[in-house]
């Protein structure tokens, strides 16, 4: 994806998220859009194709997501008739974040050794709390390579407790001692 895309991207997500928010309904089009695009991304080889016409994308996408509310309904149809469906991935990423910030959110991603339980998780979302001054929205995910701890990434920060980092920070300052 070029810069120009990237660009664009950003333009159709904070307008629609502005045009949502003279409603109120900026999460619930978050939600649909985010929805949308999950039901539809299996499908997107033939949204993309430009021998259908505009009419068959939108059977499609009526016809796959028949629940939509007309907001989002609209900028999905504004999409195919600008041809632009092709960046609605980039463009559902870009209205989270939006929509994150507006909402003082902030997602973590939490990979740990072991299901955390409960009060481990609630434990580190209050720690990432603090830290962060925003609310915490954490995706968890076990991977079992880790060898113990968790690391978490919010946004470009990487918070790295796992066994393997502390290993690795060991291994560089007694590299650097010598």
């Amino acid at each position: 994806m070029n810069a120009s895309d990237r660009t664009l991207s950003r333009r159709y997500a904070q307008a629609l998220f502005l045009s949502a928010a003279e409603g109120g309904q900026q999460e619930k089009v978050r939600a649909e859009l985010t929805e949308a695009y999950k039901t539809l991304s299996g499908q997107m080889a033939h949204l993309k194709n430009p021998t259908i016409g505009p009419k068959d994308h939108k059977a499609l996408i009526q016809k796959s997501a028949p629940n939509l509310s007309s907001k989002t309904r609209s900028f999905l149809e504004l999409l195919i008739d600008k041809k632009r469906i092709n960046l609605l991935p980039v463009i559902v990423g870009d209205l989270i974040r939006i929509a994150d910030e507006a909402a003082g959110r902030v997602r973590a991603q939490v990979r740990s050794a072991s299901e955390l339980s409960a009060e481990e998780l609630e434990t580190l979302l209050k720690r990432l709390r603090k830290y962060s001054g925003k609310d915490v929205v954490a995706e968890t995910k076990v991977d079992p390579e880790l060898l113990g701890g968790v690391v978490v990434r919010m946004g470009d920060l990487v918070l790295d407790g796992s066994i393997q980092g502390k290993l690795r920070n060991l291994a560089a300052a007694l590299t650097e001692e010598q």
